[in-house]
């Protein structure tokens, strides 16, 4: 990958396809006896309709009403608000069900990114107009999805349904700028073209910063795609830009420097190129998915630096066969070959006695130059009987640098109680593998093998009445060998977890001028880390999560929405033992295993409120929209600050009332 730092011109891309294919063409049939048919995939003669088997935890959303209630009006923010998430304050990603935020699997159409954020603004790097649907799956996701016990956050793009010019020019103060288009090509085909660039900078420079501190952030963007779709294939193809960093100057009193001053900088980013081509043979559909990611990250703070490249090359196969009436069978492959540049100089921790500082221990360097190739291949049988749709599935799976492969069985159900309510339940086991860091030999741990974890759900869907919907869900989730990073071993799987909770989707829509939803989780997760070590609360812990989302059209040109948020607080480690380092005049805190993760920071508790007013001109709209974010009736509290030797501490107060004014040309 590029420097990350020097973000390089987008480049002309050009996208040409073709392949054979067959004539032959699937009938679209759908059952009448119940909601249990799972529409077939069929060609329309725009695009060829692909079928996935029937998830039991899934929420999906148009694009159109995520964007109106979102955080910052981004689409891909929207499961923040969902069911089974905790997202910590000035955090995009979100832990699902106690998982980690960082084992999410994303994913824009087929191809599965990096990430989906950008870190300065948080903000989605796919424009929310050129997105249909989000659909979000907390767990007991299906075969075809691996390497992960997290959940599931997939963007489905347009393509088909473009067929007017539409042009946007957007400001969105004080973040962003950003330009638009998306144009019909001819009768089968379309394109889609972006870019955004940030407007921090002038906004941090205003802001009463200490004398001599420096914050320079940004962050750019781009996307373009490109469909094409007749009666027997669609190819669409896509390349996603995304760079962002900061530079960071501050005086400390723990500065080496001789003006007193600390320097903290980082940058990361990744291209993705790919192609999504469906098609039939004959009663088969068929999907190849080939892509190609190059991602990295730079982090320097003093004399301690690490710099990752990884350029990743995926090819998947998919296919779907419909056997009989209410019988599907779903088969796919997929090679991944993976290359891991690591560059790094970074603190010896490890037996540096009752405590130790990363600025004043050791530095080790680390070279780490390693390939590996993941190759995976599932199978899911969907089959209808009388009231019942089960899915049993499988998914096979290995990697050069882990000994042992792996077999992950699952299964999956729904009842049909009535024409109103359906019972579904799930259990599966998922892996997950070390990353290659943890795998070195010289700096982690070689033998380290698969992370499993065993999801279990039962739940209870009811249309209430016309316009109400509700999904209530439990679960239930253990790991097994998850790592711990051991303060003489450095890494060892020797981690239990477990998360347990009740989730509740309450969902309105009246499909014309009035959504909404709540959402409301209540869960515990907790771990054990190492044999013989007491069960103490998770990082992502926290107990009760409640949303109220909605928003109204007041008029055809005018409209009113907003969000309530009252989240438990975070656990973090109280600091009971300090010792005095008399050498660098310096007071060290040393972590008593007996109080990890013991004592929470309060609770919080918010409103956001915006409005959209649109202004109709002859051959252009203007759409202003304003409002503010996180109104905190009580503060949110991501860290704890002490004083220079531990006797006082205080919760540092989340980001203020963020006032926004969007505004928006459209032609």
């Amino acid at each position: 990958m590029k420097n990350p730092l020097t973000a390089p011109s987008i480049p002309l891309v050009c996208l040409v396809a073709t392949l054979y294919h067959t004539t032959a063409k699937s009938e679209e049939t759908e059952s009448q006896e119940t909601k249990s048919e799972v529409e077939r995939m069929s060609v329309s003669g725009t695009r060829v309709q692909k079928t996935e088997a029937e998830e039991v935890s899934k929420i999906e959303i148009r694009a159109e009403e995520a964007e109106l209630v979102a955080p910052s009006g981004d689409v891909a923010q929207v499961p923040k608000l969902f069911p089974g998430t905790v997202a910590r304050p000035q955090d995009s990603e979100v832990s699902i069900r106690g998982s980690d935020k960082n084992d999410t699997l994303y994913f824009i159409d087929d191809l599965q990114a990096p990430n989906l954020f950008e870190p300065i603004s948080g903000t989605s790097v796919i424009p929310s107009k050129a997105i249909d649907t989000l659909t979000f799956v907390p767990g007991n996701f299906d075969s075809e999805y691996g390497n992960s016990t997290a959940g599931v956050i997939k963007l489905e793009t347009r393509g088909e349904a473009i067929v007017e010019p539409y042009s946007e020019f957007r400001l969105n103060t004080p973040i962003y700028v950003s330009a638009y288009h998306e144009q019909a090509l001819g009768q089968n085909s379309s394109m889609i073209a972006s870019a955004r660039k940030s407007i921090l900078e002038p906004f941090v420079n205003a802001a009463p910063l200490d004398e001599g501190t420096v914050l320079l952030p940004y962050f750019q963007d781009a996307y373009l795609q490109h469909f094409y779709g007749d009666d027997k294939i669609s190819i669409k193809s896509r390349y996603v830009h995304s760079r962002s960093g900061a530079e960071v100057k501050v005086f400390t009193d723990r500065s080496q420097e001789t003006d007193g001053t600390s320097e903290f900088n980082f940058a990361n980013g990744y291209d993705l190129f790919g192609f999504d081509i469906q098609t039939s043979i004959g009663s088969a559909n068929v999907e190849v998915d080939p892509y190609f990611s190059s991602s990295g990250t730079e982090f320097s703070v003093g004399d301690i630096f690490f710099n990752i490249d990884v350029n990743t090359i995926t090819v998947p196969i998919r296919s779907q066969i419909q056997l009989a009436d209410r019988i599907n069978l779903y088969l796919g492959v997929q090679t991944i070959y993976r290359d891991f540049v690591l560059d790094a100089q970074v603190p010896d921790t490890t037996q540096q006695g009752p405590f130790s500082d990363p600025e004043t221990a050791p530095k080790i360097a680390l070279n780490v130059d390693a390939s590996q190739r993941e190759d995976a291949a599932w199978a899911s049988f969907e089959f209808g009987v009388g009231r019942f749709i089960l899915t049993p599935s499988f998914r096979l799976f290995s990697q050069t640098n882990i000994d042992k492969g792996g077999v992950d069985p699952r299964f999956v159900g729904r009842v049909f109680l009535t024409d109103t309510q359906t019972a579904k339940f799930g259990v599966g086991r998922y892996s997950q593998s070390p990353g290659p860091e943890q795998l070195d030999p010289d700096y982690g741990n070689e033998n380290l093998g698969w992370i499993r974890s065993t999801h279990y759900s039962v739940g209870l869907e009811s249309i209430v009445s016309n316009y109400w919907t509700s999904d209530f869900q439990i679960f239930y989730k253990e790991w097994d060998d998850d790592i711990l990073d051991d303060p003489v071993n450095r890494f060892i799987a020797d981690t239990t977890r477990n998360s347990q909770g009740l989730e509740w989707f309450f969902r309105y829509g009246d499909g014309s001028d009035l959504f909404g939803w709540l959402s409301y989780t209540y869960s515990e997760t907790k771990e054990i880390r190492g044999e013989g070590a007491k069960e103490i609360f998770s990082d992502t812990d926290s107990t009760h999560v409640l949303h109220l989302v909605a928003n109204y059209k007041l008029s055809p040109t005018f409209q009113l929405g907003g969000r309530f948020k009252h989240q438990t607080g975070y656990v973090y480690t109280p600091i009971d033992t300090v010792w005095y380092q008399a050498n660098v005049d310096t007071y060290l805190p040393e972590e008593n295993p007996e109080l990890v993760n013991s004592e929470r920071v309060p609770d919080t508790t918010s409103v956001s409120v915006f409005a959209q007013q649109t202004f109709e001109y002859t051959s252009w709209d203007l759409v202003l929209r304003y409002g503010f974010e996180e109104y905190q009736f009580r503060k949110s509290s991501p860290n704890i600050q002490y004083n220079y030797d531990y006797t006082k501490k205080e919760y540092t107060a989340g980001l203020p009332v963020i006032p926004f004014i969007e505004v928006r040309a459209i032609l």
